[in-house]
């Protein structure tokens, strides 16, 4: 196997470990909303309580018991281009839902970051509240570039090659 394509196949399995990385994420959060014994999503008031006072999803919680459901179907919607060859737009509409999700707990995470305060009113340092909050922001950031490298790769990639570009 050549060089460059080793390195294509290294790239594009990552990008697909980022995406089923997030997927997974998705999956332990919509089964700890199902399970949450406090039933956060149905009590109505604010702040969050339970499992919704988990500062990544603290924002989503407010969408109420269609949560779960659309943690699950973002997370197996953005696996079908992991499991099947899709073309551009396909990958793009796949990853899209899971993307908006990831963007929305990061700003919710920068938000606790920049005020220093969990959503559950818990105050702590901006500087703590970096370390320990710092992954959502991570992930959205790694899930665009794979959601771009996908993208590219299905729609100018040469599968003989492994690379961008004719």
């Amino acid at each position: 196997m050549s060089e460059r394509r080793w390195l294509y196949r290294m790239v594009r399995t990552r990008g697909h470990l980022v995406v089923i990385a997030c997927s997974t994420v998705h999956y332990i959060w919509a089964t700890t909303l199902w399970l949450d014994p406090a039933r956060c999503l149905w009590a109505g008031g604010w702040p969050p309580a339970g499992v919704c006072s988990v500062t990544p999803i603290s924002q989503l919680s407010r969408l109420g018991p269609v949560l779960p459901w659309l943690l699950v179907g973002a997370a197996i919607l953005a696996l079908v281009p992991v499991m099947r060859r899709c073309t551009g737009i396909a990958v793009i509409l796949c990853l899209m839902p899971q993307q908006v999700l990831l963007i929305v707990s990061a700003a919710t995470v920068a938000q606790a970051m920049l005020l220093g305060r969990f959503a559950d009113g818990v105050v702590r340092t901006s500087e703590f509240l970096t370390a320990d909050q710092a992954w959502p922001l991570v992930m959205a950031i790694i899930h665009v570039v794979a959601l771009l490298w996908c993208f590219l790769q299905s729609k100018y990639g040469d599968s003989r090659t492994g690379r961008i570009g004719s």
